[in-house]
């Protein structure tokens, strides 16, 4: 949304945000990478580093004295590991030893015994350590009670390397926050426009005899996508039950506490899965384009908004376009911050059962005189939009919104709300604003 200028003076309608928004971003990404960053240690650099470490170990014969598939149970299914327990001597300078002094491990491969999925490879693994044969290990020539008898990288550390993923995702969100901050730095500055059709840089003009905007038709974009919703309930949910399968394996589920903890987040991974599939099926839906005359409109004009259904509109039992106004108000108490919002004004412009009447027209739409325009500050804003909410039977129902500019009068009066009027935090709508209905 570009400024408005009328007369000698200039109302800028920035939009502040809400800053509790972005910075949500920035921790959330913040905290996210840095658990991110801890799994990637315990999970994909510690193992490598311990094959790195063995480079220089030395073989010598050992003999298996038992083997064995260890199962761990959780709320999740099971797990498995290679659980063996073996002999060997060693002495320092000689590679091989039948002399030397005895010493007994119970390492397989440089994991530590975390357990993991794929109990046939475990299987086949264990076939091959049968009590009494002798197979060779690799023993830390500086510690000597420390052997493995797989030294190198195995399948489960390769997966390991998944948990780059968190750190990197946690860099996007914070990437997001800081770049939403930063717009809305500038868009306070008023150096860049508010609105998506402001992006040409074409400013925001007015006749000026009646202030009227004179900018020519425009198509309004969802203020969400769908697309975007889904994408972020999806990978927050995939990096979810990630975690959570993490976590299970790393306690092996032995711990009824450990139990009860992770049968919890289990569930909220659940929901999370039914949330993506809803998100999925919606993100199906018909889309409903609406265009309208201007970019923004002054307070008691007038505007022709057309719509079209891109999409099976037949599928739609009815639909809802309705203009509203809403204030939103941010309060804080100590660190936290909520936000609370009011529909004030409630305008219905069409209500459609018809598949035909759906898929296209439009309608004259007249802004109230007596609302509250547009307005951004630190705490408060006042947002209008159009509203379209379609009902589909057994399917999720069409909930779309699109901003537009509500501008004040061209003149204002003693009756009028005059330009600018701050609200109070969490407060009702600024002086003279009323509640309007269709």
């Amino acid at each position: 949304m570009a400024a408005w200028r009328h007369g000698s003076g200039a109302t800028a309608l920035s939009d502040g945000g809400n800053a509790s928004g972005y910075w949500a971003f920035i921790i959330f990404g913040g905290v996210f990478a840095l658990f991110g960053c801890l799994f990637v240690v315990i999970f994909f650099v510690a193992p490598l580093w311990r094959v790195a470490h063995a480079r220089d170990w030395v073989q010598v014969p050992c003999v298996i004295r038992e083997a064995k598939v260890g199962e761990s149970h959780d709320s999740d299914g099971s797990t498995y590991r290679v659980e063996v327990r073996y002999e060997y001597r060693f002495s320092a300078g000689a590679e091989v030893d039948t002399q030397g002094r005895p010493y007994e491990s119970t390492r397989y491969d440089m994991t530590e015994g975390t357990y993991s999925s794929g109990m046939e490879s475990k299987q086949r693994i264990v076939a091959g350590l049968t009590e009494g044969k002798p197979v060779s290990c690799w023993v830390d020539p500086r510690h000597p009670d420390q052997a493995v008898i797989e030294k190198g990288m195995t399948p489960a550390m390769w997966l390991g390397a998944i948990t780059l993923l968190f750190p990197a995702f946690g860099v996007m969100f914070m990437v997001i926050g800081i770049a939403s901050g930063r717009r809305a730095a500038a868009l306070r500055a008023g150096t860049v426009a508010i609105s998506d059709e402001g992006r040409s840089g074409v400013g925001l003009t007015a006749d000026a005899g009646t202030g009227a905007s004179v900018d020519g038709p425009v198509e309004l974009r969802p203020v969400s996508t769908r697309g975007a919703k889904l994408v972020i309930i999806t990978v927050f949910a995939i990096f979810w039950n990630w975690i959570v399968a993490l976590i299970a394996m790393s306690l092996g589920g032995s711990d009824w506490v450990a139990g009860l903890f992770l049968s919890v987040f289990g569930l909220v991974g659940i929901g999370l899965v039914i949330a993506v599939i809803h998100a999925a099926l919606a993100f199906a839906n018909p889309r409903v384009r609406l265009r309208v005359d201007r970019r923004a409109f002054h307070r008691g004009e007038s505007f022709r908004l057309a719509w079209k259904c891109a999409g099976a509109s037949d599928r739609i039992r009815k639909l809802d376009i309705i203009l509203e106004g809403v204030e939103e108000a941010t309060s804080k108490r100590g660190t936290s911050s909520s936000t609370d919002r009011h529909v004030f004004a409630r305008i219905p412009i069409a209500t459609l059962g018809d598949a035909g009447d759906m898929a296209l027209g439009q309608a004259d739409v007249r802004i109230p005189e007596a609302v509250m325009h547009s307005f951004a500050s630190s705490n408060n804003r006042i947002v209008w939009r159009l509203a379209v909410r379609g009902e589909i039977p057994r399917w999720p129902d069409i909930s779309d919104d699109y901003a537009i500019t509500v501008l004040p009068s061209p003149i204002t009066t003693g009756a009028s709300i005059t330009a600018g009027v701050p609200l109070a935090a969490g407060g009702p709508l600024a002086t003279g604003a009323k509640e309007v209905a269709g």
